[in-house]
């Protein structure tokens, strides 16, 4: 006991070198330190014990709140102890307070404020006061006792203790347990690798602490996990310490044990060949990691396994080349498509026409395409039939329809034969010469089609639809008057081109007399028919094929057709006298004059200027006799209909010939709003007019009452310019105008 009390006597004395705080205590046994890290260490609770400070920290504790059980801080004093564990007793003695709050206190086993042991923060120790604690404690661990003012208030305090002399080390014994200080296998890269010693006996927890090539890793306990920067040897060293290492309070330490870890690359791996496609490498190339694979060979790729460790796999890649675009050749003779592989279907024509197929060879399900060229043969006859030495000719004349022109080749072959006789074959030329005789014909038409490496035989059967006994030449038209006077004469001839040859012409002649050579293409007639009779002139000829038809001509005596008569709708009219001689026409009667573009032509225009009933004759004069003859026609006003959607358009009728009345306005008029009009002939009792657009729409329409024989009125009419429809309706009469209208 004696010796306990010089112990604590010889400490007090010894602490009693901290500066004066300015309280009621002048000295300060206790080393106090701001900061949990910075805290000096009392190497046993002996040291601890009877010890006395102010506290004076103006740092507030890291630890917010100060504890489980809350408290703010203000400012916290710091310090550290160490034991030999078990059940320790803490006595707070708070003496005077300059602001009369007290103090809030505690014990963490460590400094970032995860290891609370005890706490004293609510409510307060006021002061003058007494606060005991106990805990129970690890052999050889550091504890941090924490003490901070309630409100910023300082005071007096002592500490008592209950506990037992510092605690010792055991020597650290070989690091990962390697006698020879030699760690091996390390692989390149690896990742949380575990560094540890034997645990100090007894429970005992000092702080432990590892270097890696001299640079302090991170973790104070008896093991470590880190990486390694690189490849290559590394010295681990690790010290075990009873007190603070941080902050140079040691009580303490065993060691540094060392050892030499041996950092390695693995070996690389060889992983499985691959086969890869063209189209996966090209254009872009095969994306394997971090490489673009364009060419087979062999690619390295570095991987990490699960412990981190790296590693180079290498891989053998095959690219294979483009496949073959095989050139497929395929022949339809009736439209059918081209079916793929892959069922799509393709119609003719195509000329190398690439059909892709994805994802469809064997083994490797690489893309592969095909050229294809295809084509329809479709052929058709164009009958032709002709006259050959007595003999009909008959051609199919065969013809390819829309050729593909994609490099094929063609090849006809014949079999002719009656219709009525399929099993006797006539002939296998391109043409058959037959008979003139009626029959009916058929060949097979065989084409041989070539195309690349296909060949295809395509087979139609036509049948011709001629009447060879009707292939002779038709009637040949015959040239000559067809007027003549009595006992006249009169030339005719042959008036068409021959291409084939003639064996004989023979004429016939009713009312006159061949007084040339008959056998010939032009003949002399001597006529002695009465005046107003009618004759004929009749050839036909004979050629290789046999007797043509024959084809007259009627001449007449004495009298010259002027035509029919017939009706014109207008002012204008083509004559159509079928005379063949020169002669002239000549108005006979009408209501008005008539003008002809050319008199002497039978077939010239004629013009009137009132519409009616006109006769004119055609007179032909010769050195024996007048022939004429006398042609009526009725020309009659066009009553234009417009397009456009006004009522009564369906009860519009043509006008007649002969009109009672006349109106006349002038077809190009001013946009004053209003034009006249002259009225002549019967005395109408009122003119109804409308306007019209070139829609049909109606734009104006009035009734104005007439007076007298010869009316001269003003009627409205449009402001806008452009093209109008005026129709006027007066004693039944419709007529229609078409009016410009100008600014």
């Amino acid at each position: 006991m004696k010796n306990l009390i010089k112990g604590i006597a010889a400490l007090q004395l010894y602490l009693s070198v901290c500066t004066p705080i300015q309280h009621a205590i002048a000295q300060c046994s206790l080393p106090l330190s701001e900061t949990c890290m910075e805290s000096s260490v009392f190497c046993s609770l002996n040291q601890l014990n009877g010890a006395f400070c102010t506290n004076g920290s103006s740092v507030p504790s890291p630890c917010s709140p100060l504890c489980s059980q809350g408290g703010a801080s203000n400012g916290t004093s710091w310090w550290g102890f160490v034991s030999q564990g078990g059940q320790a007793t803490f006595t707070l003695h708070v003496g005077n307070c300059t602001k009369h709050n007290g103090v809030q206190w505690g014990i963490w086993g460590d400094c970032v404020c995860g290891e609370e042991v005890l706490c004293r923060s609510i409510p307060c120790v006021p002061q003058n006061s007494s606060d005991v604690a106990s805990a129970n404690l690890k052999p050889c661990k550091t504890y941090y006792l924490w003490l901070d003012g309630c409100n910023t208030d300082q005071c007096d305090f002592t500490i008592n203790t209950s506990g037992g002399a510092a605690p010792t080390l055991a020597p650290l014994g070989f690091i990962n347990n390697q006698s020879n200080m030699i760690i091996e296998p390390v692989c390149y890269g690896v990742c949380d690798f575990l560094l540890f010693v034997n645990p100090q006996p007894g429970g005992c927890e000092p702080t432990y602490v590892w270097t890696l090539d001299g640079t302090e890793l991170e973790g104070h306990s008896s093991q470590v996990k880190t990486d390694f920067p690189d490849y290559g040897d590394f010295k681990v060293c690790v010290t075990a310490f009873i007190g603070n290492p941080i902050s140079g309070s040691v009580c303490t330490k065993e060691g540094p044990r060392c050892a030499t870890v041996k950092v390695r690359p693995l070996p690389s791996k060889v992983g499985l060949p691959r086969t890869i496609c063209w189209e996966a490498a090209h254009p872009s190339g095969y994306k394997w990691h971090s490489k673009l694979i364009y060419n087979s060979g062999t690619y390295l790729q570095e991987f990490r396994d699960a412990n981190c460790c790296y590693y180079d796999s290498a891989v053998y890649f095959t690219v294979l080349d483009i496949p073959d675009k095989p050139d497929v050749y395929y022949i339809t003779c009736n439209g059918t498509p081209y079916v793929d592989a892959l069922g799509r279907s393709y119609t003719p024509c195509k000329d190398h026409y690439e059909i892709s197929f994805p994802k469809f060879t064997n083994p490797f399900k690489c893309d592969s395409a095909i050229k294809l060229t295809a084509i329809n043969v479709n052929f058709d006859a164009r009958w032709k039939a002709q006259c050959q030495g007595g003999q009909i000719e008959l051609s199919p004349n065969i013809a390819i329809v829309k050729p593909c022109s994609a490099g094929e080749t063609y090849q006809f072959d014949y079999k002719w034969y009656k219709k009525s006789d399929p099993k006797n074959i006539l002939s296998s030329d391109e043409r058959l010469l037959v008979e003139a005789i009626t029959a009916d014909y058929s060949v097979d038409v065989t084409v041989r089609v070539e195309l690349g490496t296909e060949i295809a035989l395509c087979t139609k059967t036509y049948s011709e639809s001629f009447n060879e006994g009707e292939l002779l030449p038709n009637g040949i038209p015959i040239n000559g008057v067809n007027t003549v006077c009595i006992n006249g004469a009169a030339s005719y001839r042959i008036d068409t081109n021959i291409t084939y040859r003639i064996l004989n012409y023979i004429w016939k002649v009713n009312g006159g007399i061949i007084d040339t050579k008959k056998d010939t293409s032009a003949i002399h007639v001597k006529w002695n028919l009465p005046y107003g009779d009618t004759g004929t002139v009749c050839l036909s000829i004979v050629t290789d094929c046999g007797k043509s038809m024959e084809r007259c001509m009627k001449v007449t005596f004495g009298k010259e057709s002027a035509g029919s008569d017939f009706k014109q709708r207008g002012l204008i009219a083509k004559m159509n006298s079928p005379s063949l001689e020169p002669g002239n026409w000549r108005l006979v009667s009408g209501p008005g004059t008539a003008s002809f573009e050319n008199p002497s032509d039978p077939k010239s225009k004629v013009h009137v200027y009132k519409y009616g009933n006109y006769c004119f004759e055609w007179r032909v004069q010769d050195t024996n006799c007048l022939v004429s003859d006398t042609i009526c026609i009725q020309f009659y006003k066009a009553i234009y209909i417009p397009s456009g959607y006004y009522e009564d358009r369906n009860q519009l009728q043509e006008e007649d010939a002969t009109l009672p009345t006349e109106l006349f306005t002038s077809n190009l008029i001013s946009n004053t709003g209003f034009t006249d009009v002259t009225i002549s002939g019967d005395s109408p009792s009122s003119l109804h007019y409308i306007w019209y657009d070139h829609t049909g729409r109606i734009l104006l329409r009035d009734v104005r009452d007439l007076d007298s024989d010869i009316s001269r009125i003003k009627i409205q009419s449009p402001i806008h310019s452009g093209f109008y429809l005026l129709l006027f309706e007066l004693n039944g009469q419709t007529v229609v105008r078409k009016i410009c209208v100008m600014e």
